[in-house]
């Protein structure tokens, strides 16, 4: 509730009411104000319904006489599906018709805003379109279509200098005005106004105002044709408005206007000086894994002087740094060079602009550094926001004469609060999502206030830090930073000292503008650096190189030109200059460039290696004007590389995004006119390498995005119709160029000329639509109604449809002006005949994280195959968008190769691929591919024209290109000559070193006190291989390699988060160091399949295969004191010398120890070190490990065999396995030979003599275990023919078993005869006789047995006539000389037809002397008849019957069946039937 000051507004009264807690202006909040006095009442409403809409209603009455008006003006903000902001308002005024507006704001990328909207007034509608967007300056672009007339406008603003500058240009039918301000800052000021304006082209008309200020003396001047008028006049100030002119600070005011004191919520009296005590603690630690924790602690008297009602001044006094003791945070002391820290606090005052309780601008001294004016933003953030813009919550509670004001943020949701320094490009886009930084911290500030009688008693902050990754219940790394702020005293202002004047006006915002660094002499520092880190590298890396080298990067960048270059030429070793050489790209200062300019000129460097320091331009994390004066010469040189082209081009991008006047740079417009010149007057080339000079010079215009003297002959190169592909360049080359450029290109007339190229026309459409305007969008859906070209139609009309649904946030500005677009002709859209667009985006509000995958396929007429081809990669990140990569290429003349190849004369033919091939070439379909070929060689000499390039975009950046006149030199690019050639390379003796800084990247958001929080992560790599001996390759199949190869590596990742106050820091650092080194030492002997012999020498008697580390510090006295953790440790490990010791001679091991995860959630990797290794190391006295293969193949023998050894071991390991195949003498051997055992086996096999054989012998350590031989002899008489087989089985000890005997075959009749006698080990031998004669189709078989154990004759008789079987046997034997037994066979089996049932019958007999329990009798018949089976079986066993029945059975659709059981002694009678 405020009340009106009844003495400026008699009889008037002003109401303010909240209709919610506090001061929260969110969503959801109704506020009324009420204003009334004797003649005028004013209400106004503000209602918040949702996240996307408000209402507004604004009322004003007078009451004239007995009549009362009233204006009465209502308004509806809100969001459409598109997240465009909408507008609609009615106006009602007394006697006028009502005015209604409705608006449409769509945010698009880089600053881009697209205004469209309605204006209706009676029977009048007005339409009115524009665009607002920022480029070298802020333009705003207006359209208004009345009913008879149309008029435009643009307005543009730009800061040179401190001086600003508005031009505004008007074209109202045929007159324009042109108005031009300039107004610098300071206490001086003056300003100049022109207005210009025509009624005929030669009738021009203007009035010049000069306005020129010193201290509170006005002078202005007046100008116009015919007259001149001149006013002066002084001003003085009375009250606490103004201060006097005799005031020492008069020349300080800061506040550019003030609001009224009546109305402010705070009262501070001009001319009094409000002492403040304030102390600020920072606090850095890994909550939950340690007790220790990194402290900064700042004190200082805080002096504030009320020079006038908005005009106050900052003097800090008495200020003091301390650090703590991590382990003992009573023990403090002042940190080294506090006194530099003090001067710079307290040497400049600092004079604001306070308006109602917020610091609106900042006047300092043109000396004060960069940090200690944002030390005083954090002190005055206690008041106002040094954190960007946020959403905050404020809760105010009244105690007494105190008013309590809690305001409480969540930093997250903070905008421009983040600065990332990185070689990350980025694109900046608009969204409403509540994250708007990298989620990467969770950070919470809560601040209490106490206010009374308008003055600023205390202030308590409190700030939060947690590093989110691997973080788990406010656990992880955690910085908290408190603020206190105490009124002491209140004083009369006492000026002791005059001050220089304020010349330099800012914002409370953090400024995070990097200090530029001074050169030092760090010529020593790095010398010892680059003899550590060689005598690191003697053998191997070891892990400590990669903190070396990072380490040499920094203090290389504290080097200027001269002494870098002294260095250089210091180093005579070859290591040494290397580590310098790689060094270099990464310094990203100045004076690196300087020296990397000068060694490139002077040819100092191999092309190579100026390819990758060019390309590392592109990666410069914020390049400054210096930067660009000392690579601009390198552009100027005729023979300038593609590399340099590009990288220097993409470089002055970036650097020109940051700096608005940058095309004014003369470094910058030397840069830019020596690519210019490579374009010559038209981009015509008469040689191969004139024109990639040409289309490398077009591709680094397109990086630069400026054009100084160019647009001429730009348009001259993609208007000449010599060559497609440099026309298409050039087209592509306004890609980044200012809208202006684009608009007077005249693309817009290439792509409605329906006679051009379609490939050009499709770029031309491309590069219009980037600074798509309501006209260009009408004028090109003009054009496409009238198009007859369905490649272009068919690109045009798939690009429209996706952006009408994409998703990307880069490209709604786009989308909201095609998003009512109705495009009324379809045109093919086949992908595999025309052009197509691609785009697949999708973006997450609640998150602001998404991404885009866009591609587009281009074809010509004149061919079936895509001409050109893109396919690019976004991704969006809380607010700001990464192409990451973009690759593309274009290819002509390929339809030869490609037909010659498949066609039916080619060497791959296939049918279905040449239908696809005339399909694809939409002619008409021939029987014969290779005709159809013949005629289009014919029409375009396909066979001499081919041509191909690719590209390759990083972060927008072109960055690589080719050029392939014929396609062997595509394949050769595509592929490296394969890993041959490159065993071919290491023929040489080399010791080759690389060191890389692959990651430096910083995060840095501003605390309350004004220190910048930074997140820093540092990256570094050194690899190295040495190599060495005798390299002769012929093939895969032919070498000889003799020598070593020695990899090794070491990597480090620091990641460190910290407060820096400038002289101190504190905070956190935690190393991850991963480390190997192996060797691969010997010999290889490759002879096609005859040998392959390996050696691998062991020289070491450790290998360490892998080792990772992590180990945390915290800062203290600006040194990294090792943390000690309290979490407990889990070591693990496991070695393999129980399988590989005794085998190989060496123990292969790993093991890994980690901290405990914390109970609090917090993740193992942030609650202490982690250690991982695996190593290889000799238990025995192993020199080398062996492997060998021989094989051979020479008059008829085979022989192979493999090695394994270990020589000059205690410990015998030799394997050797082989075999040997005799296919002359049918004979093989195998053989193994191990320390333990040697095995064996030989054989030989012939089968193709009269007399056969065959053996078989194993043998154990020299040693016949085991062995087996045969032979098998015939004789052939004229009777008969005798067989005579002998079987000999020997033992360790000698025979084990000996077979011998004839077996005779008559010729006449089947009569066999066998007699066959076997000795065995124990001498007794066996006898075996037998014959077999048949009679009239009986065979008689007689057989004996005589041995020691049994002794026995078999007789019987075997008769088949077809029905009926009859087999009998009898047997008579004795055991061991003991009585005579018989057994006796009876049986018979008969097969009988009765009509349609056929009968078998089984009988049998057995009967055993020596058992006759066993005696046995078999009964058994089967009858089957349609329908019907049915079987019986009756068994007597001794003197015991079982009978055994059963039926099945299907007649006349009635299935049945049974089955029966009996055995009478058992008391068993089973029948089961079914049906």
């Amino acid at each position: 509730m405020a009340r009106l000051n009844q003495d400026r507004f008699a009889g008037g009264s002003l109401t303010v009411s909240y209709l919610s807690e506090g001061f929260n202006f969110d969503y959801g909040v109704d506020t009324n104000i009420t204003l009334m006095t004797s003649s005028y009442a004013l209400v106004a409403q503000v209602r918040r319904d949702d996240g996307t809409t408000a209402d507004l209603t604004f009322l004003a009455s007078r009451e004239v006489g007995s009549e009362s008006r009233t204006v009465r003006l209502a308004a509806a903000l809100g969001l459409d599906e598109t997240d465009a902001h909408t507008l609609d308002a009615s106006l009602d005024l007394p006697n006028y018709p009502s005015t209604r507006l409705s608006g449409r704001l769509a945010a698009g990328s880089g600053g881009r805003y697209l205004v469209s909207g309605q204006l209706q007034r009676g029977p009048h509608v007005y339409m009115i379109s524009g665009q607002y967007r920022y480029e070298a300056e802020h333009v705003l672009e207006l359209r208004a279509r009345l009913p008879r007339r149309e008029y435009t406008g643009t307005l543009s603003a730009r800061t040179e200098g401190g001086n600003y500058k508005v031009k505004a240009d008007l074209q109202l039918g045929r007159r324009i005005m042109t108005v031009v301000s300039v107004r610098p800052g300071g206490p001086e000021m003056n300003a100049n106004f022109e207005l210009f304006w025509n009624k005929d082209v030669d009738d021009s008309q203007h009035i010049i105002m000069e306005i020129s200020r010193r201290g509170y003396d006005l002078s202005a001047k007046l100008r116009y044709p015919g007259r001149q008028v001149q006013l002066l006049a002084g001003l003085t100030s009375s009250g606490d408005a103004l201060p006097r002119p005799t005031d020492p600070r008069a020349g300080h005011r800061c506040a550019s206007y003030c609001l009224s004191a009546d109305n402010s919520k705070f009262a501070y009296t001009a001319g009094q000086t409000y002492v403040y005590a304030y102390t600020s603690d920072v606090v850095t630690t890994l909550a939950g894994a340690t007790d220790e924790a990194s402290r900064l602690h700042v004190k200082a008297t805080a002096e504030i002087a009320a020079n006038s009602a908005c005009d106050f001044t900052l003097q800090l006094r008495d200020v003091t740094l301390e650090d703590s003791d991590p382990k003992n945070v009573d023990r403090r002391r002042h940190v080294d060079d506090m006194a530099s820290f003090k001067d710079e606090l307290e040497k400049y005052p600092l004079s604001f602009s306070y308006q109602d309780g917020r610091v609106e601008e900042l006047c300092s001294s043109q000396f004060e550094s960069v940090w200690a004016l944002n030390f005083k933003r954090g002190l005055l953030s206690a008041t106002t926001d040094v954190s960007g813009y946020c959403s905050t919550n404020y809760t105010v509670r009244n105690l007494g004469d105190i008013t309590a004001v809690i305001k409480t943020k969540e930093l997250l949701t903070c905008r421009e609060r983040g600065h990332l320094v990185s070689s990350l490009q980025t694109t900046p886009y608009h969204s409403a999502s509540n994250i708007q930084s990298m989620p990467l911290l969770r950070s919470t500030q809560r601040c209490r206030q106490a206010v009374s009688a308008g003055r600023l008693l205390t202030v308590v902050c409190q700030e939060d830090h947690l590093f989110r990754p691997f973080s788990g219940g406010g656990n992880g790394a955690v910085t908290r930073t408190t603020l206190t702020l105490t009124e002491m005293n209140v004083r009369p202002t006492v000026h002791t000292r005059q001050h220089e004047p304020l010349r330099v006006r800012s914002s409370a915002m953090f400024d995070h503008s990097a200090p530029e660094l001074k050169a030092v002499d760090r010529a020593d520092a790095t010398r010892l650096l680059l003899a550590e880190m060689q005598r690191q590298t003697a053998e191997d890396v070891r892990r400590e190189v990669p903190r070396l080298f990072t380490q040499l990067v920094q203090t290389l960048r504290q080097a200027d030109a001269a002494s870098l270059a002294r260095l250089l030429r210091e180093q005579t070793q070859q290591t040494t200059r290397k580590y310098l050489m790689d060094a270099l790209p990464m310094l990203g200062t100045a004076a690196a460039l300087v020296v990397m300019r000068d060694m490139v000129m002077l040819g100092q460097v191999a092309s190579e290696e100026t390819d990758r320091w060019m390309t590392s331009l592109a990666f410069v994390h914020e390049p400054r004007l210096d930067m660009v004066e000392a690579v601009a010469p390198l552009l100027a040189d005729a023979g300038v590389r593609t590399q340099t082209l590009l990288g220097v081009s993409a470089m002055l991008h970036r650097f020109c995004r940051a700096d608005v006047d940058c095309a004014q740079r003369p470094a910058v417009r030397q840069a830019v006119s020596s690519i210019e010149q490579l374009l010559g007057g038209d981009c015509a080339s008469e040689s191969r390498g004139g024109r990639t000079r040409v289309l490398a010079a077009l591709k680094a215009l397109g990086n630069v995005g400026l054009l100084i003297r160019g647009e001429g002959v730009l348009r001259a190169c993609f208007a000449s119709k010599d060559d497609v592909e440099t026309r298409l360049e050039a087209i592509r080359a306004y890609r980044r160029m200012p809208c202006a450029v684009v608009s007077n290109s005249g693309l817009v007339h290439t792509f409605a000329n329906h006679l051009e190229n379609s490939e050009v026309r499709i770029a031309a459409y491309l590069a219009v639509t980037q600074c798509a305007t309501h006209e260009v969008v009408d004028k090109l859906m003009e054009i496409l109604s009238k198009e007859t070209v369905n490649q272009v139609g068919s690109f045009v009309w798939t690009h429209i449809t996706n952006m009408q649904e994409t998703n990307d946030p880069s490209k709604q500005y786009l989308k909201s002006l095609l998003y009512n677009v109705e495009l009324s002709k379809k045109f093919a859209t086949d992908a595999r005949k025309f052009s197509r667009y691609y785009e697949k985006s999708a973006f997450f509000e609640s998150v602001n994280a998404g991404g885009s995958v866009e591609g587009a396929v281009v074809f010509s007429p004149e061919s079936y195959i895509p001409r050109s081809g893109m396919l690019n990669l976004t991704v969006d990140l809380f607010g700001e968008a990464i192409n990451l990569l973009e690759v593309g290429g274009r290819v002509e003349g390929l339809e030869h190769y490609v037909e010659n190849l498949f066609g039916n004369k080619g060497p791959y033919p296939q049918e279905s691929i040449s239908q696809i091939l005339r399909a694809m070439r939409g002619r008409p379909s021939s029987n014969d591919i290779t005709r159809l070929s013949d005629a289009y060689n014919a029409a375009n000499d396909a066979s001499g024209s081919f041509h191909a390039s690719s590209y390759v975009k990083i972060f927008g950046n072109e960055l690589s290109f080719g050029t392939f006149d014929d396609l062997s030199a595509l394949v050769r690019a595509l592929g490296d000559d394969g890993p041959v050639s490159f065993l071919q390379k290491l023929a040489k003796d080399r010791d080759w070193t690389d060191n890389y800084q692959f990651l430096d990247t910083s995060y840095t958001i501003p605390t309350m006190t004004g220190l910048p929080f930074k997140l820093r992560a540092v990256g570094a790599a050194t690899v190295t291989l040495k190599t060495s001996g005798r390299f002769n390759i012929e093939s895969w199949n032919k070498m000889n390699i003799e020598g070593f190869i020695k990899p090794s590596a070491a990597v480090e990742i620091a990641a460190e988060m910290s407060v820096d106050a400038h002289v101190a820091r504190t905070g956190l650092k935690m190393n991850t160091n991963l480390h190997t080194s192996t060797a691969l030492d010997g010999q290889v002997v490759i002879d096609s399949a005859k040998i392959v012999s390996i050696k691998m020498n062991m020289p070491k008697d450790k290998v360490e295969m892998l080792d990772v580390r992590t180990s945390f510090h915290s800062v203290y006295q600006n040194q990294e004191i090792p943390l000690e953790t309290t979490s407990n440790k889990v070591e693990y490990g496991a070695c393999s010398e129980a399988y590989t010791a005794a085998a190989l001679g060496v123990n292969i091991c790993s093991e890994i120890c980690y901290p405990l995860p914390a109970a609090s959630g917090a993740s193992f990797l942030l609650t202490g070190p982690l250690t991982a290794r695996i190593t290889v190391e000799k238990t025995d006295t192993v020199k080398a490990f062996i492997f060998e293969y021989r094989h051979s193949n020479e008059a008829g023998v085979r022989k192979s065999s493999l090695m394994l050894d270990t020589p000059g071991t205690t410990t015998n390991r030799h394997i050797n396995l082989d075999y040997m195949i005799n296919f002359r003498n049918k004979a093989f051997r195998v053989g193994i030979i191990t320390p333990v055992k040697s095995v064996e086996l030989a054989g030989s096999l012939d089968v193709a003599t009269e007399r056969k054989h065959a053996a078989l012998q194993l043998d154990i350590d020299r040693r016949e275990i085991f062995g087996v031989a045969g032979s098998l002899t015939k004789n052939d008489t004229l009777r008969a023919v005798e067989y005579q087989p002998l079987v000999v089985i020997r033992g360790s000890s000698g025979p084990l078993f000996r077979l011998k005997g004839e077996v005779l075959v008559n010729k006449d009749k089947p009569k066999y005869a066998v007699r066959l006698r076997a000795n065995t080990l124990y001498n007794y031998p066996i006898v075996l006789t037998g014959s077999v004669d048949e009679d009239d189709g009986m065979y008689s078989i007689a057989t004996s047995l005589s041995s020691h154990a049994l002794t026995g004759t078999l007789n019987g008789m075997f008769r088949h006539d077809g029905t009926s079987l009859v087999l009998q046997t009898a047997t008579e034997y004795s055991v061991l000389d003991g009585p005579t037994r018989t057994i006796s066979l009876n049986t018979k089996m008969d097969k009988e037809a009765l009509g349609e049932q056929t009968l078998y019958k089984l009988s049998m007999e057995t009967k055993l002397s020596a058992l006759p329990l066993l005696d046995t009798e078999l009964r058994a018949e089967l009858a089957r008849s349609p329908g019907q089976h049915r079987a019986t079986a009756e068994l007597m066993l001794g003197q015991r019957r079982y009978q055994l029945s059963a039926g099945l059975g299907d007649q006349r659709g009635r299935r049945f069946g049974e089955i029966a059981f009996q055995a009478a002694h058992m008391d068993v009678d089973f029948k089961l039937a079914t049906e």
